[in-house]
């Protein structure tokens, strides 16, 4: 008996370190991280999903670019972001262009790497723009660095928020709130769109930083009355960059509804 407990006991031990070692999550693990190195030709390159999501870690090596897709919808505003987590602060960034055919960069694309959240000081960058048309595009991502290589996340939002239901009808106003939540300025277009789908109205403004901005249908955007239908809101910043809300409005502040208006993915 005492020699089946020892046999069992040295079979149990022996799976345990086997688990251990294997474990890629284990700090004492002896095996080498897995790590996928980036594509780096175009246009044979993955499609990045805009709803936030973070890649499994890829590769850069000195010198080299990698190569992404995203395919962009018109009017829509995105935002990428790629940071190194792993080594320490770094002098170099890496340069991250967004183009229409591997090589020509479209227009409106803003380097927004410092504003809030600060992502300089490391081997980090942002860009945003916001979308004119439905379009596949190519994103290069180069790292300047001809000493060392890099293992970084990538990520692209679409920052885009949405307004399910605005109303003009029986009286009602419609009256949408902004708020910068950075250290910056930052540039966005509401569009509002009538219930057939048209597009009823448009505003373009800078959006001043730290602060809150109130537009109404009828008198900032001009929505004439018995019209209802749905608005978007895209903006040049950080996905988070641009809160929002909104709330039907009738009489002098006697009935006060509110409605829905966010992003429709989750940041993080």
């Amino acid at each position: 008996m005492k020699r089946e407990f020892l046999i069992a006991a040295c079979c149990l031990l022996m799976t345990s370190v086997a688990f251990s070692q294997s474990d890629p999550g284990n700090p004492g693990t002896t095996n080498p991280k897995k790590i996928q190195s980036a594509p780096t030709t175009c246009p044979n390159d993955p499609v990045l999903s805009s709803d936030g999501t973070v890649t499994a870690e890829d590769s850069l090596q000195v010198g080299g670019t990698a190569y992404y897709a995203l395919n962009a919808k018109a009017g829509h505003s995105y935002a990428i972001e790629v940071w190194d987590p792993f080594d320490l602060t770094a002098g170099v960034a890496p340069t991250i262009t967004v183009t229409s055919d591997c090589t020509t960069s479209i227009m409106g694309v803003a380097d927004v790497t410092h504003v809030d959240p600060d992502l300089g000081g490391g081997f980090a960058s942002r860009v945003s723009w916001i979308q004119s048309s439905d379009q596949p595009l190519a994103i290069a991502l180069a790292n300047p660095d001809q000493t060392n290589g890099y293992t970084y996340y990538i990520r692209v939002t679409d920052t885009t928020l949405f307004n399910p239901r605005w109303s003009t009808i029986a009286g009602f106003n419609t009256s949408w709130g902004l708020v910068n939540t950075t250290n910056s300025d930052i540039v966005g277009v509401l569009t509002v769109f009538d219930q057939n789908g048209g597009v009823l109205k448009t505003y373009q403004g800078t959006f001043k930083a730290g602060l809150f901005t109130g537009l109404q249908a009828i008198q900032d955007l001009k929505v004439p009355a018995e019209h209802a239908g749905d608005a978007t809101f895209a903006f040049i910043g950080p996905p988070g960059g641009i809160l929002a809300d909104a709330y039907f409005l009738n009489g002098p502040l006697t009935v006060i509804v509110p409605t829905q208006f966010a992003a429709k993915h989750a940041y993080h």
